[in-house]
């Protein structure tokens, strides 16, 4: 059986602080600025990190300085997106940011989170939202009478958050793992196909590093190009001769549905998630297709902005698809992230939003290494991508059995010492 459970406004058991209601200027480096966009799936993601100097750090803090434990919240645009600070991590927080911080050692901060978190809490908060002409908001004056749910025993609040919390460990650690394997990857095709830098060892009369076989595929010098100087023997060429581009096309709206039914449908950058799209939505009548692990890039505002297709998938007008005529989706995605900077000029063209075309995005110039070298990336790449792929789909399963959990945990339905492993 269940131990026994109480309801309480939250403000009886978290201190509720509001952030700062302006921006300082941010630094190259210094204490973290945590803004909105740093909220995801319960947790902290420092992969776009802003910072800001110590003095003003000193000023955004006045109100409240974020301690390990405490948890930030969203009350404005992205309701319902919270997460714990951890250790070690000196911030402020951002506008539309609030802080709980628990009143005592019989409130666990992780179970805090996961009670939030779950569709009880959620549904509150989106009832008690105030309706705003362009989004949703949660007033902090009244946020301290909404009730909310826990084990009067905290002991069995720490045994359900560290139920909870092996799952999203695991999924962080996956997370990180992934990043590692592909900085390595993006390592690898910037030293080959950037910086050339076998290229350059040989020209120096250096060893390259690489193994005979790969060595050989590299010359020894550089020439001029329209690229700047680039390998003998390499080319340039317009993007459209060396890739297979599919421009998005929108399906008719009858078709989209949230059910599941059909292929799924990516409209833009904003279904992206790390690495690969989020199934938002599906269509029945697809009018552009990507084969899976294609190259997705966003072509509107932002322009540049890349994924690859988890499956085949539908695109629609901010989203194009590419693989290199090689056949290698491993060369591609690194080849099109490396040509970032050039599809990213776009982003400041048109008169409303970014963007860029098919005829314009086929004309962009770029570095066409020759077969053998783009053959030898792809062997290397594609075991790096195999593990991170596996990665992903392991996360994804954890993901959905803690989704299946969460909401059963944190109301009591199921009980900690009921349950088998």
């Amino acid at each position: 059986m269940a131990g026994q459970w109480r309801e309480v406004p939250l403000r009886e058991i978290v201190q509720i602080y509001d952030g700062p209601h302006a921006t300082p200027q941010k630094t190259g480096s210094g204490p973290v600025f945590l803004g909105i966009s740093s909220l995801i799936d319960g947790r902290i993601d420092l992969s776009n990190t802003e910072h800001l100097s110590e003095h003003d750090y000193l000023t955004w803090t006045r109100r409240v300085t974020p301690l390990p434990g405490d948890i930030v919240f969203s009350y404005e645009t992205r309701l319902g997106e919270a997460a714990v600070i951890p250790d070690g991590l000196r911030c402020c927080l951002g506008r539309r940011m609030g802080l709980l911080r628990p009143r005592s050692e019989s409130v666990d901060s992780r179970f805090l989170l996961y009670a939030y978190l779950g569709p009880r809490f959620q549904e509150t908060l989106r009832s008690r939202a105030v309706q705003g002409s362009t989004v949703d908001r949660i007033l902090l004056s009244e946020l301290g009478s909404f009730p909310i749910e826990l084990p009067r025993d905290v002991e069995e609040q720490r045994a359900i958050a560290h139920i909870l919390g092996t799952l999203d460990d695991k999924i962080e650690l996956n997370r990180r793992m992934n990043e590692t394997l592909e900085e390595m990857a993006r390592a690898i095709f910037k030293s080959w196909f950037v910086d050339f830098d076998p290229v350059r060892a040989k020209m120096e009369g250096r060893d390259t590093g690489l193994p005979p076989d790969l060595a050989a595929l590299f010359p020894d010098r550089l020439v001029d190009s329209e690229l700047g100087e680039i390998p003998e023997g390499w080319g340039v060429r317009a993007l459209g001769e060396c890739f297979d581009l599919t421009m998005g096309q929108s399906p008719p709206g009858s078709t989209y549905n949230d059910s599941g039914n059909g292929t799924p449908f990516f409209q833009g950058s904003t279904d992206f998630g790390e690495r690969y799209p989020t199934n938002r939505r599906y269509c029945t009548e697809p009018a552009r297709l990507a084969q899976t692990e294609d190259t997705l890039v966003s072509v509107r505002a932002p322009v540049g902005t890349i994924n690859r297709a988890w499956e085949r998938c539908c695109i629609g007008r901010g989203v194009a698809a590419m693989r290199h005529t090689s056949g290698s989706a491993v060369y591609t995605y690194y080849a099109i992230w490396a040509a970032q900077p050039e599809i990213g000029q776009y982003e400041h063209t048109g008169t409303v939003f970014g963007a860029i075309g098919g005829k314009q995005f086929r004309a962009l110039k770029v570095l066409e290494p020759p077969e053998g070298t783009i053959a030898a990336f792809h062997h290397i790449g594609q075991d790096l991508d195999g593990r991170i792929r596996y990665n992903v789909n392991e996360s994804r399963a954890l993901a959905a059995q803690r989704d299946v959990l969460l909401p059963r945990l944190v109301s009591g339905e199921i009980a900690v010492n009921e349950r088998r492993t």
